[in-house]
């Protein structure tokens, strides 16, 4: 498993997603790039995938990762599909 799939894994297990989307729905998924401004308090997740996401688990990611983190942290999610 590489790393960005372990970072992936180790996000749904920190914000409490259900592990089975990473068997099905984000089977190809990984963290491709964490970029971190600390004086900004931001983290720009870019999240790569083999296929489209439905828009319920896309936006429920989203809105699960920021009520974790934020307000000490903003995070923003930048995903693309990967061949």
């Amino acid at each position: 498993m590489d790393q960005g799939r372990k970072a992936l894994r180790q996000l749904f297990t920190e914000v409490g997603l259900p592990p089975e989307w990473l068997e099905r729905e984000l089977a190809h998924a990984r963290i491709k790039e964490v970029r971190v401004d600390q004086a900004k308090r931001t983290w720009h997740v870019h999240l790569h995938a083999g296929e489209p996401l439905e828009p319920e688990i896309w936006q429920t990611l989203q809105q699960r990762v920021r009520q974790h983190f934020e307000p000490e942290v903003k995070v923003s999610f930048f995903f693309n599909m990967t061949v």
